[in-house]
C-alpha cells in the first residue's frame, strides 16, 4: 500500500514541478524579453538626445569596433 502511495504522490508531485516549471520560465522569458525592448527604447532615446558631432563620433566607434 504504501509502495502505491508513494508512486502515486510522486507521479502527482513530478506533474506540479513540470507545470511550474514550464509557468516559470515563461515569466523568465518575458522579463528577458522586457528587459531587451527597455533597453532599445533607452538606446533610441539616448540617440535622439545626442549632437549630430556626438552620432558621428558614435558611429565611427561602432566602425571602429567591428
Amino acid at each position: 500500500y504504501y509502495e502505491a502511495v508513494k508512486v502515486e504522490w510522486q507521479q502527482d508531485h513530478d506533474a506540479q514541478m513540470k507545470s511550474v516549471a514550464h509557468w516559470y520560465r515563461g515569466q523568465c522569458e518575458n522579463e528577458f524579453e522586457n528587459m531587451k525592448r527597455k533597453a532599445v527604447r533607452e538606446s533610441r532615446e539616448n540617440l535622439k538626445k545626442m549632437s549630430n558631432s556626438e552620432l558621428l563620433t558614435y558611429l565611427e566607434n561602432l566602425i571602429a569596433e567591428a
